[in-house]
């Protein structure tokens, strides 16, 4: 970070920080650099991700950046996580015109600060820059951190003081969990959730990505795809039984998100199944089937909902990335309560 920039003082007589803005729409841009100069601020900005990228490597860091998530050559998300592991201290923003509850959650779980929808005023950036900049670098160290920060997402509630305290409380000797076999065990278990959300939220928003462009799609081979799939996730639940009645199916579409398609879809039906999978092929239909509790009727038609509560109180993404992918398809899936268990259907068109 360029500290002795930090220590000037602007003609405005407030410091002069180092702002980087990384906006690919020209007009936003200039706008969002004329308003941030005027509070006396140096600005930088970036109309794509490589620059960004160069600038981030080849520079002294800013204090603060600017980062839009929809960048034509380089992910935002991915940006954001260079920025964060090259420069942890240095705060950003992030702005987004795409689904709010995603892109918020996500941004901050990888360590953004503070976040924007468009569109926005201008001056309401302003306005957060600077609360953030004054809270980063100007606030004395001696305020107290408040016993709980609670980032509010729903679903979600991130406390982040009480992430930070665990790792803390072990350097300093003390086991939250008694020892330090289960207080690291917590911290694990906690990264690895995290993990996964992370994971399954950025690949839906690659698949956001996909819907803007002209497909590539080949021919696949479903019955081929659904034995893989099942070969490689069977050793999960060795007790269960899987019963496989399988008639040739070929479609045309992409190999690599049906391979996820069905394999949340058979995550999903292991979870809860008792002693029994079923596959089946039969037209143009696929159907997985589990000898599990059977589910209540109105999760039958939310249960492809992003972060929909499933039946023991957890809820995810895996399903919505199954209903997305269809719907890049031209495809339909649906949730059944059959013979007595579970029954998950996907309907390819002819």
């Amino acid at each position: 970070m360029n500290t002795a920039f930090f220590n000037q003082i602007n003609k405005r007589g407030c410091r002069m920080y180092d702002i980087y803005l990384v906006e690919d729409e020209e007009n936003l841009n200039h706008l969002l650099t004329s308003y941030l100069e005027k509070e006396g601020w140096n600005v930088t900005s970036f109309f794509n991700g490589n620059d960004a990228l160069m600038a981030l490597k080849e520079r002294n860091q800013p204090h603060l950046w600017i980062l839009d998530i929809m960048l034509p050559d380089v992910d935002g998300f991915e940006l954001l996580r260079e920025i964060k592991a090259f420069s942890p201290d240095v705060p950003v923003i992030f702005i987004s015109a795409r689904d709010a509850d995603l892109d918020r959650i996500l941004g901050l779980e990888l360590g953004s600060d503070d976040y924007l929808a468009k569109p926005f005023l201008p001056r309401e950036l302003v306005i957060r820059a600077k609360k953030l900049l004054t809270r980063v670098y100007e606030r004395s160290s001696t305020v107290p951190l408040r016993s709980s920060q609670l980032v509010h997402v729903p679903p979600y509630a991130i406390d982040i003081a009480k992430r930070r305290s665990y790792a803390e409380s072990i350097e300093d000797g003390i086991f939250p969990k008694g020892n330090l076999e289960g207080s690291v065990s917590v911290i694990k278990q906690e990264a690895m959730r995290l993990e996964k959300r992370i994971k399954d939220l950025l690949y839906l928003t690659k698949l956001d990505y996909y819907a803007t462009q002209e497909p590539k799609y080949e021919t696949v081979n479903v019955v081929h795809l659904l034995e893989e799939v099942v070969e490689r996730m069977q050793p999960n639940r060795p007790n269960l039984e899987f019963k496989m009645e399988l008639s040739e199916m070929v479609i045309t579409g992409d190999a690599e998100q049906w391979k996820i398609a069905f394999e949340n879809i058979l995550d999903n039906q292991m979870r809860y199944a008792q002693t029994q999978i079923q596959v089946n092929t039969g037209g143009m239909v696929v159907r997985i089937w589990n000898d599990g509790p059977q589910m209540e009727e109105h999760l039958l038609e939310q249960v492809f909902k992003k972060f929909q509560v499933g039946q023991k109180g957890k809820f995810g993404l895996g399903l919505a990335i199954v209903q997305r992918i269809a719907e890049l398809h031209k495809a339909k899936v649906w949730a059944a309560n059959e013979n007595g268990g579970v029954a998950f259907y996907v309907q390819f068109t002819s």
